[in-house]
C-alpha cells in the first residue's frame, strides 16, 4: 500500500523539492548515485513477466481497468505535447507519434532509471492525503523507468518499443506507462485479495507483452545480422586468402620449383606461404584452420585449373585458324618411362606462326599405331576435328615414318591430307653423322675429343691442372681458354662448339695431359693414353677438316630450329648449305687447312703428319693394273676431306629430295600455285577450303595477288599479305587460305624437344614419384610461362569455390 501521510503540505514547499530534482545520471556534489541498469530485453524480471500468471481473464481485466483510468487519454495526450517541447535536438529526422502528431523523443536511456533517493519523485497529493513513491517497487517492477520530465514513471519496455515505432499496430495501448508517464502512488496496490494494482494490472496487460515480443524480435533481427555481418566478413578475407594460395601455386609451378618434399610442413609451398603471412595478418590465421585447401590434393586441383585454363586458351585459337599440323617426339624421363610430347602448329588471320605444347604422355608402347591412335586421342578429347588436320612432323625412326606401319601411314588413313614431314633438325644431324662415319680420321679424331671431354668433368685433379696452365698461357699472350667439353652423344650438330674448343686450347692441352700422366692412378693412366693420341699431328689435322664443315649444318640446324620456320625457308637454307659445302671442296681450301696444321705441329713438337702404312692389296682383287698410291701426306688427307664433304653433300640432296618426299611434292604442288597463278584442279578439290570456290574464281584473285605484289615465293607472298590493309585482304581469302596451308606445315619438331627440356628440369631424382597427371600439368604451366601469368585468378578461384557446398560455405560469392 502507498505511504499515506495525514499532515498537510504547503503547496510552495513541494514546489520547493520539486525544483531540486536532477536529470538521470546526474549528481550532486559530493554525492553518489547508483543506477540499477539490468539488460534489456533479457532482464530476468521481463522473463518472469511473460510467464506470470492470470491468464486471459486478468488480461481482459486489466484492459477493462486501463480503459476507465482516471487519467484520460485527453490528458496524458496534452501532457505528451507538453514534454516533446522539451525534446533535445537530433541529427537524424525522429519518428513520429502517431497519437499527437509530435516527433517521438530518443533520448531513452540504455536502462530502467532507479533513483536511490526516491524523495525526489514528487508524491501524489489527494484529499488532504499524500501518496508517495516506494522504493521497494523499483525491485519488485524492474521495468519501472522514473522519467523526470514527466514526473512520474515509465514502462521501460513499452516506452523503448513505443520509440522504436514497434508499438504502432498494438490493439490497446497503455498510455500512461507508454508517453504520459504514470504519477497515480494510490493505484499502485490493489484493494482487496483479488485486485491487481496498475503496475501488477501493466505487466500483465497485452501491450506490455506486445512490447516485449516485439524487442526480442528486433533484438534477434540485430543479432541475426552482425552474425551475417561478421561471417561476411570473414568469407571477405577467407576468399582474399584463397587467392593468395593460388598465386602461391603458380608462383612454384612456373618457375619449376617443387612444391613438396619429404615433410609437407617443410615444402616450398607451406613455407612460401608462411613467408607471405608476415606480410598479412590475415593469412597466418587461415593457415591454422583444419581447412584451409593447402594439401597435396588441393595442390594439384589447383595445378589442373591452371594447366585446363592455359589449353583451353591455346584449343580456342587454333579452332579460330581452321587448320593446324601435329608435331611428336619421344624420350625417356628419369624412371626410364617412355613420355611423347604433343605439340600443335596453326597460323592466325596475321600470318604468324604459334608452336604449341599440349602435354606430355606415359605410353605402354611405342609402336606407330600405339602413338597414332595417343595422336588421333588427344585430338579428340580437345574437341578438335582431324578433318582440318593438314600436316604432321615426326623423326625418321622406322615407327614414326614408316610406309605402311609407320605413325604417319596410320594418320593418313584417317586423313589422307595430312602431309608427313621428316624433321628437319634430325635430317641435318643424321647428314653429319653418315658423313663422319664415312671418314674414319674425323670419327677417331672426335672420339678422343669426347674422351678428353668425359676426363675433365669427371677429374677435379685434371680439371684444376689444366686451368692453371691455360691461365699461364693466356698470360703470356697465348688464345687459350679453359672450355673443354665432351660430345653431345645424340646431337651431332652441337659438336663443333667442343671441336673449336680443343684446337684453340691445344698446346694446353697437351700440357695439361703430360703432366697428369706423371701418376700413378687409372685416371693418369687415360690421361696418358690421351695424350699419345693428340701429340700426333693427323688428329689436329682432323678437327681442323671437321670443323668447318660442323659449322656450316649446325648453322643451318639452328636456322630450322625457328618456331617460324617454313618449309619453302628451310629448302632455300639446304640449298645455301650445299653451295657452300661445294666450295669448301677445292685443292686450295684444304692445303691451306693442311699448312695450317703443319705449322702447328712444329709448334707443339707433334709427329709430323705423313702417309700412314698400308698393306698392299693382292693382285686377285686389283688385278694387273697397278693400284692408286698417294705420292704425298697432303694428297693422302685431301682424299679424306672430299670424303668428308662428299658424304654431306650426297646427304643433302638424298634427304631433301623434293621428288622422293611424298611431302615434300605435295608442298612444292601447292606453292607452284601460288608463286604461278596456276590453279591445279585436281590439287585444288583434294583441300575443302579451297574447292568452295569454282577455279575460275580462285584463278582471278591469284592474278590480282600477283599483279599486286609482284611475288615469286611463298616467303615475299606472306610479307606483301601482312603488309596490307584489312580492306585489301577481303579481296583475296582464298589467298590467305593457301598461305595457311603453306606455313602450317611444321619444319621440325624440336618445340617437343623444348619441352624434354622441361621435362628434365622438372621430373629430377629427387621427384622421381611424380604421378602422370601432375607432371603433365606442371609441364603446361612452366613451359607456358607468358599465358599462365594472363591467366584470370580470380575467375579460377570463383569457379574453385563453387565446387562443393563446403567451399560455398566458407568462400561465399565472389564478385
Amino acid at each position: 500500500m502507498a505511504d499515506r501521510r495525514s499532515s498537510k503540505i504547503p503547496k510552495k514547499q513541494t514546489e520547493n523539492k520539486i525544483t531540486n530534482w536532477f536529470k538521470p545520471n546526474q549528481k550532486k556534489p559530493g554525492e553518489t548515485r547508483s543506477v540499477v541498469t539490468p539488460a534489456p530485453p533479457e532482464h530476468p524480471n521481463r522473463s518472469n513477466n511473460n510467464n506470470a500468471s492470470g491468464g486471459a481473464t486478468a488480461i481482459h481485466h486489466v484492459e477493462q481497468t486501463i480503459s476507465s483510468d482516471e487519467e484520460t487519454a485527453t490528458e496524458e495526450s496534452t501532457n505528451a505535447k507538453a514534454s516533446s517541447q522539451h525534446m533535445e535536438p537530433s541529427g537524424d529526422t525522429p519518428p513520429i507519434d502517431v497519437m499527437t502528431g509530435n516527433p517521438r523523443r530518443r533520448n531513452l536511456p540504455d536502462s530502467p532509471y532507479h533513483p536511490e533517493d526516491t524523495s525526489c519523485i514528487p508524491p501524489k497529493v489527494a484529499k488532504h492525503q499524500q501518496f508517495h513513491f516506494q522504493a521497494k517497487w523499483f525491485s519488485m517492477y524492474s521495468w519501472l523507468h522514473y522519467d523526470h520530465e514527466k514526473e512520474g514513471v515509465l514502462c521501460f519496455s513499452c516506452h523503448d518499443a513505443y520509440q522504436k515505432g514497434l508499438l504502432d499496430i498494438a490493439r490497446v495501448k497503455d498510455l500512461a506507462f507508454i508517453t504520459t508517464g504514470f504519477k497515480n502512488w494510490k493505484k499502485v496496490m490493489g484493494r482487496g485479495k483479488k485486485a491487481l494494482g496498475r503496475f501488477e494490472q501493466h505487466q500483465l496487460s497485452s501491450t506490455h507483452n506486445f512490447a516485449l515480443s516485439q524487442l526480442k524480435a528486433q533484438e534477434a533481427k540485430t543479432v541475426r545480422a552482425l552474425i551475417d555481418s561478421h561471417s561476411a566478413k570473414q568469407q571477405e578475407i577467407h576468399r582474399r586468402n584463397l587467392v593468395r594460395v593460388f598465386t602461391s601455386v603458380r608462383y612454384l609451378v612456373r618457375q619449376g620449383i617443387a612444391s613438396r618434399g619429404h615433410d609437407e610442413e617443410e615444402g616450398n609451398f607451406c613455407q612460401l606461404l608462411k613467408l607471405r603471412s608476415e606480410d598479412d595478418p590475415h593469412l597466418g590465421p587461415y593457415l591454422s584452420r583444419d581447412t584451409n585447401f593447402t594439401s597435396h590434393q588441393a595442390q594439384e586441383e589447383i595445378m589442373q585449373m591452371l594447366s585446363h585454363s592455359i589449353i583451353r586458351d591455346i584449343v580456342k585459337d587454333i579452332r579460330g585458324h581452321v587448320v593446324f599440323a601435329v608435331m611428336v617426339d619421344g624420350t625417356q624421363d628419369i624412371n626410364g618411362t617412355e613420355q611423347e610430347s604433343i605439340c600443335f602448329r596453326s597460323v592466325d588471320d596475321e600470318l604468324n606462326v604459334r608452336e604449341d605444347f599440349i602435354g606430355l604422355y606415359e605410353m605402354a608402347s611405342s609402336t606407330g599405331e600405339a602413338i597414332s591412335i595417343m595422336i588421333l586421342d588427344v585430338i579428340a578429347r580437345l574437341g578438335l576435328s582431324v578433318e582440318n588436320l593438314r600436316a604432321q612432323t615426326y623423326d625418321g625412326a622406322s615407327n614414326m615414318s614408316g610406309k605402311y606401319r609407320g605413325c604417319q601411314a596410320k594418320i593418313k588413313e584417317k586423313q589422307p591430307l595430312a602431309m608427313y614431314f621428316h624433321c628437319s633438325s634430325h635430317v641435318s644431324n643424321l647428314v653429319m653423322k653418315d658423313a663422319v662415319t664415312e671418314c674414319t680420321l674425323v670419327r677417331d679424331a672426335l672420339q678422343w675429343v669426347h674422351e678428353l671431354g668425359v676426363l675433365y668433368r669427371r677429374s677435379g685433379k685434371y680439371k684444376g691442372i689444366f686451368k692453371d696452365i691455360a691461365a699461364d698461357i693466356e698470360g703470356l699472350g697465348g688464345t687459350s681458354s679453359a672450355n673443354i667439353r665432351p660430345l653431345c652423344p645424340t646431337r651431332w650438330l652441337c659438336r663443333q662448339a667442343a671441336v673449336d674448343a680443343v684446337i684453340q686450347n691445344y698446346e694446353a692441352i697437351l700440357a695439361s695431359l703430360e703432366e697428369m700422366s706423371h701418376g700413378i692412378s687409372d685416371t693418369s693412366a687415360k690421361a696418358n693414353g690421351l695424350l699419345d693420341r693428340f701429340q700426333k699431328a693427323e688428329v689436329l689435322l682432323a678437327l681442323k677438316v671437321a670443323n668447318k664443315p660442323l659449322a656450316s649444318l649446325e648453322t643451318l640446324n639452328r636456322g630450322l630450329q625457328s618456331k617460324s620456320a617454313n618449309i619453302s625457308g628451310m629448302l632455300e637454307s639446304v640449298a645455301k648449305t650445299t653451295a657452300q659445302l661445294e666450295e669448301l671442296r677445292n685443292a686450295e681450301a684444304f692445303h691451306e687447312i693442311f699448312r695450317e696444321t703443319s705449322l702447328a705441329a712444329d709448334k707443339y713438337d707433334l709427329d709430323p703428319l705423313q702417309i700412314p702404312r698400308r698393306r698392299q692389296p693382292p693382285k686377285r682383287i686389283t688385278g694387273p693394273a697397278a693400284g692408286y698410291k698417294p705420292t704425298t701426306a697432303e694428297e693422302y688427307y685431301r682424299i679424306q676431306y672430299y670424303k668428308l664433304l662428299d658424304g654431306m653433300l650426297g646427304n643433302l640432296k638424298e634427304r631433301f629430295d623434293i621428288s622422293s618426299n611424298a611431302g615434300l611434292s605435295d608442298y612444292n604442288d601447292l606453292q607452284k600455285i601460288l608463286t604461278t597463278g596456276k590453279v591445279d584442279e585436281v590439287i585444288v578439290k583434294k583441300y575443302p577450303e579451297l574447292s568452295d570456290l569454282n577455279p575460275t574464281a580462285f584463278k582471278t584473285q591469284l592474278d590480282m595477288f600477283l599483279q599486286t605484289t609482284n611475288a615469286t615465293s611463298m616467303h615475299e607472298a606472306s610479307l606483301a599479305f601482312r603488309g596490307m590493309s584489312t580492306e585489301v585482304r577481303a579481296l583475296f581469302p582464298h589467298v590467305l587460305m593457301l598461305l595457311r596451308l603453306l606455313l602450317v606445315c611444321p619444319v621440325t619438331s624440336c618445340e617437343c624437344e623444348r619441352s624434354f627440356s622441361a621435362l628434365r628440369r622438372l621430373k629430377t631424382w629427387l621427384r622421381s614419384t611424380m604421378t602422370q597427371r601432375r607432371l603433365n600439368h606442371v609441364a603446361v604451366c612452366n613451359v607456358h610461362k607468358r599465358k599462365l601469368d594472363t591467366v584470370d585468378i580470380i575467375q579460377l578461384v570463383r569457379e574453385f569455390a563453387g565446387r562443393s557446398q563446403t567451399r560455398k560455405n566458407m568462400f561465399g560469392n565472389f564478385t
